[in-house]
């Protein structure tokens, strides 16, 4: 079965307007993605995170290089934005966030090592004192499938 089918199948067996969480392997990767709500064109993705059996290559930097690259699906390019050698995490942020009155909206991608990843969307705030907040974010199932391609490297 294709990624897109597998993708497809999982989600099709969920509750449509319920949080729910749903997994599946391909290849050397498992996906968990947490959806809040979804009909027949696509849905509302609330976190994603992909697991390998076997890390990637190279280092951590240079996967975040590969995948600012290739990752072409999202409403903002990636780039990377922190390396941190000793904790072995990297994150990728949106190169230039959305903006939305006195709230940034952006997606961020943290790296574990070199086998593990979780993409997340928030939206942070220019006041001072106020934090920011995951949220969730518009995917067809056309682009759902892309991006998980372009993250697993296929």
């Amino acid at each position: 079965m294709t990624l897109d089918e597998t993708l497809r199948t999982s989600i099709a067996e969920l509750p449509v307007e319920a949080r729910s969480q749903f997994s599946f392997q391909h290849g050397p990767w498992t996906a968990r993605l947490t959806v809040d709500r979804h009909d027949a064109l696509g849905c509302l993705l609330w976190d994603l995170r992909l697991q390998s059996e076997k890390p990637v290559a190279g280092d951590p930097k240079e996967w975040a290089a590969r995948l600012a690259q290739r990752v072409t699906g999202l409403l903002e390019p990636l780039k990377l934005h922190e390396a941190d050698g000793s904790r072995n995490l990297t994150w990728l942020r949106s190169q230039t966030p959305t903006s939305r009155g006195d709230a940034r909206q952006y997606y961020e991608v943290e790296l574990h090592g070199t086998n593990e990843l979780r993409l997340h969307r928030y939206q942070g705030f220019i006041e001072p004192g106020k934090h920011r907040e995951q949220i969730a974010f518009a995917l067809t199932y056309e682009g759902l499938a892309k991006l998980l391609v372009d993250l697993v490297g296929e």
